[in-house]
């Protein structure tokens, strides 16, 4: 893992990253929802771990917040031909 790469195996994980990245920012939820088109109670609910939102919202939030996502195999021994 890189120096600069934030770790998540959990929604409850991954909900406190986005938590804190916003507030690096200096977003509130509320200027935050804006952006993506989201209302800020559903930004509390994901940073809370407490939404089942789509693939497509969280990637709206994380291009928001100027974050990418990388998928890769825990398990080096997995090569994967996709």
């Amino acid at each position: 893992m890189r120096s600069d790469e934030i770790l998540a195996t959990s929604a409850d994980q991954l909900g406190q990253i986005l938590k804190g990245v916003r507030k690096d920012l200096g977003l509130t939820q509320e200027q935050l929802g804006r952006k993506v088109g989201l209302h800020q109670k559903e930004i509390s609910k994901m940073e809370n771990g407490m939404s089942r939102t789509s693939v497509d919202r969280l990637f709206r939030l994380l291009s928001a917040l100027e974050f990418e996502l990388v998928v890769r195999p825990r398990d080096s021994d997995l090569q994967g031909g996709w």
